[in-house]
């Protein structure tokens, strides 16, 4: 890619992955990052925008992934083909289980 000024070039090269991104969490590409490259815990640019979601929401690592590479949800250990299922389902996973209690339920 062409620049006009040095100082083009340079901010170029500070953002500039040569086409070889990769998520460091889920290992995804720019392209399926969605051109989405968000802060992460090594720095700006390190993670894709969902798994940015989730450092963000208090994650520590990536989200866990069977034989088949499929993601498995840490509560109820259901397994979903992408982290937008997981994300989906993990909004309600608690929420239900808890909501299965009644009020007047006695826990131990």
């Amino acid at each position: 890619r062409k620049h006009d000024t040095m100082g083009g070039l340079a901010a170029h090269r500070r953002s500039c992955d040569g086409g070889i991104w990769r998520c460091d969490w889920c290992a995804c590409t720019i392209t399926e990052a969605h051109n989405r490259r968000v802060p992460g815990p090594k720095g700006s640019g390190t993670l894709c925008g969902n798994c940015g979601g989730r450092w963000r929401s208090g994650a520590t690592g990536p989200p866990t992934r069977n034989a088949l590479g499929q993601y498995v949800c840490d509560a109820c250990g259901s397994t979903h083909e992408t982290m937008g299922g997981l994300a989906g389902h993990k909004r309600f996973c608690e929420g239900i289980v808890e909501n299965l209690m009644d009020d007047d339920d006695d826990v131990d």
